[in-house]
């Protein structure tokens, strides 16, 4: 409510940073001791993560994800999408390395063993000592960013409202200077990683001069984004290539391109091939905000939590075959 609202603007820099480290030690404490130092590499986004709470002066009942299939969400059209390489900002940012034993035992550990080795012939690794983390990232964009949001996409389809879906797949020099400028890992030098879309999509020449391909992708992006806006109808004049509706059936993306050679290159893809194989499989843990299910409180303010102290999980089999912890609360 407004008074949340006001007591977090009366805050500094530096107490809004204290209270994130305070509130992350404690879904550390418990997700460690679910599934190990894998899922340190979640410590960054965890506290800011959405909160379901349906308490008095609170308006997020329950997850987005549960709410749009049951047709509980505002009616009104969307225009959504995914960068190619979302993940891989996330997975090479992780302190630790991934060969491809690694990779197969995690995704057996995290999915089931039946359900983890129809990943591993899905997205094979390159070699048991071999540094699997583009894999990973793929396993991960395709699990946790792409097909999730097309699930949104298709639930209002369904109710006959317009729904567009994308995938932005550009790499130019701003890409670079960009992960160059926030330090990001060198792999998003030469992909398409999170946000990547954004100075196109905003037209934001602050960190690198566009060339003529760049404003010219950057134009296309503006007239979908703006006529979407103006009447729930993306066209690009720029591009000419008509946005198709987004249904379950015809999964129909804009997939966005361009080579400095060639110029704009504007295609609608189909992901059926992609997602349909993520949605047999299901977004359980997904939907739970994190690769492993836990339910944890957050320490109280001041409160230093003690990782040793954390109470050892046990862990049961769902109907898929995915562990889900059963831990009581970290102390």
């Amino acid at each position: 409510g407004e008074a949340l609202a006001g007591c977090l603007r009366g805050l500094t820099v530096e107490e809004v940073f204290s209270a994130q480290r305070n509130s992350t030690k404690g879904i550390l404490a418990s997700l460690r001791a679910n599934s190990g130092y894998l899922l340190e590499t979640l410590e960054a986004p965890l506290a800011w993560s959405p909160i379901v709470d349906s308490a008095e002066g609170y308006d997020f009942p329950e997850e987005p994800f549960v709410a749009y299939p049951a047709g509980r969400h505002a009616k009104v059209p969307i225009l959504l999408g995914t960068n190619t390489a979302e993940a891989l900002l996330f997975v090479y940012n992780a302190p630790f390395k991934l060969n491809g034993l690694a990779t197969r035992t995690v995704m057996s550990l995290i999915f089931g063993t039946f359900t983890g080795q129809t990943i591993i012939s899905r997205y094979p690794v390159p070699g048991l000592l071999l540094d699997s983390k583009p894999v990973v990232a793929d396993v991960l964009t395709d699990y946790q960013f792409r097909c999730p949001s097309e699930q949104f996409a298709a639930a209002n389809a369904r109710e006959g409202l317009p729904s567009y879906v994308y995938r932005f797949d550009y790499v130019s020099s701003v890409t670079k200077a960009t992960a160059q400028v926030q330090n990001l890992p060198e792999v998003c030098l030469n992909a398409t990683c999170h946000t990547d879309e954004l100075p196109f999509v905003f037209h934001t020449e602050d960190v690198e001069p566009f060339n003529p391909v760049d404003h010219q992708v950057s134009l296309t992006m503006m007239e979908y984004w703006s006529s979407f806006a103006k009447t729930h109808k993306p066209v690009s004049a720029t591009s000419g290539v008509e946005w198709p509706q987004f249904s379950a059936e015809n999964r129909g993306n804009v997939l966005f391109q361009a080579d400095p050679s060639v110029g704009l290159n504007v295609t609608v893809e189909d992901a059926r091939g992609v997602c349909n194989f993520w949605d047999t499989i299901g977004y359980d843990l997904t939907l739970q905000g994190s690769l492993i299910h836990f339910r944890v409180e957050a320490p109280e303010d001041g409160v230093e939590v003690d990782e040793e102290e954390t109470k050892e999980p046990t862990a049961v089999q769902n109907s898929r075959g995915v562990y889900e912890a059963t831990a009581e609360e970290a102390e």
